[in-house]
């Protein structure tokens, strides 16, 4: 769960929620598993623009999608990561004093997001640490 407010002079404020559930299996190599990913939220929005009135804005977003990913232990400490997701995103907007009508939007679009990372596990001592790298690519 999420609340937060953007600030630029003018300001967005958010709510959401964003649930994933998944099942993964371990075997010698490392695990694998799949997921579905849920949320959604709203946000109102305040735009002040100089010598101008103010712009009130307010809408909702959801998102549906599900996914795999992968961990392998490539021996000596060192791993590597992947998952991949798709789904459909959709968000809404209306705002009443931006002109004599109401504007709004509605959109939907199909997103697909990757990621692949690398890593190695350094044993100091009785502590562990993971130095790791991960490469995102989101449309």
């Amino acid at each position: 769960a999420s609340k937060l407010r953007l600030k630029s002079g003018s300001h967005v404020d958010i709510k959401g929620l964003n649930l994933v559930v998944g099942v993964s299996k371990q075997e010698d190599f490392g695990v694998y598993g799949g997921f579905l990913e849920l949320g959604f939220g709203n946000y109102d929005s305040y735009n002040d623009f100089s010598n101008l009135t103010s712009v009130q804005g307010k809408g909702n977003t959801k998102y549906l999608g599900t996914g795999i990913m992968t961990h392998f232990e490539l021996g000596d400490g060192y791993y590597a990561q992947s998952s991949l997701r798709v789904g459909k995103i959709s968000a809404d907007y209306k705002s009443s004093n931006l002109t004599d009508k109401e504007v709004k939007f509605n959109t939907k679009r199909v997103y697909l997001s990757t990621h692949l990372g690398f890593g190695k596990v350094f044993e100091i001592g009785t502590q562990n640490i993971d130095l790791y790298t991960n490469l995102y690519l989101t449309r």
